[in-house]
């Protein structure tokens, strides 16, 4: 027996129909045809986003290591994710994300959710402890696998004018020397402290998966 539900009857059926109204199909090539038609006819009836889409993407960013451009619509679906994901256990960080405005919290937020995936994939790395450091999201890991991620934007006299966000490990570690190697000609650093993400480009995803995992294992990597 295959499970289904209504969201499948109800498109297996929209098929039937219009395979039932066309009568005679003469190829395979047709067949297709009709029911790519048939399809996107459908898909100009789904208003609903789909269930779950939000996790399953930021999972598939995740193992897959491929981009999904940031477009406003993901980063509300991302923002939503990371609630499912990994709830918050202090209103106190929740309440330090929503300092940023929306188009950062939501950036944010989702390279929360990475730090949270990468860890529950690797099973080396040690559990997320997340704390608040000069007011910002930090991360560390216990027991101590990696070194500390801290989340937000340059503040004091290295204020960045183009908006954005930025991903810090600690300036005495080699998190962002070994990044610069790999990324210097596409990505923004300060010095060896600092990730810049311009809010006006999509997230590199890849790039930023690879780092928070040299960050997240920089112990036991050594």
């Amino acid at each position: 027996m295959i499970d289904t539900t209504n969201a499948i009857q109800a498109l297996t059926s929209k098929l039937r129909r219009a395979v039932r109204t066309r009568g005679h199909v003469p190829s395979d090539e047709a067949a297709a045809k009709l029911i790519y038609l048939a399809l996107n006819a459908t898909l100009q009836d789904w208003k609903r986003s789909v269930r779950e889409w939000h996790a399953v993407k930021s999972q598939f960013a995740i193992m897959f290591e491929e981009p999904f451009p940031m477009t406003e619509q993901n980063a509300a679906e991302h923002k939503i994710a990371h609630s499912l994901n990994s709830p918050f256990t202090d209103p106190d960080i929740r309440k330090a994300f929503e300092t940023f405005d929306k188009e950062a919290c939501d950036a944010l937020l989702f390279i929360r959710t990475l730090i949270y995936g990468l860890a529950e994939k690797d099973q080396h790395i040690g559990h997320i402890i997340e704390s608040l450091k000069w007011g910002q999201p930090s991360y560390d890991t216990s027991p101590k696998t990696g070194t500390p991620i801290r989340l937000g934007i340059l503040k004091g006299k290295r204020i960045v004018q183009k908006p954005h966000v930025a991903l810090f490990t600690h300036c005495q570690s080699s998190v962002m020397t070994q990044a610069r190697l790999h990324y210097e000609d596409t990505l923004t650093f300060d010095g060896n402290r600092a990730l810049l993400l311009p809010l006006s480009e999509p997230l590199p995803e890849a790039p930023l998966t690879h780092i928070i995992r040299v960050a997240l294992r920089y112990r036991l990597d050594q």
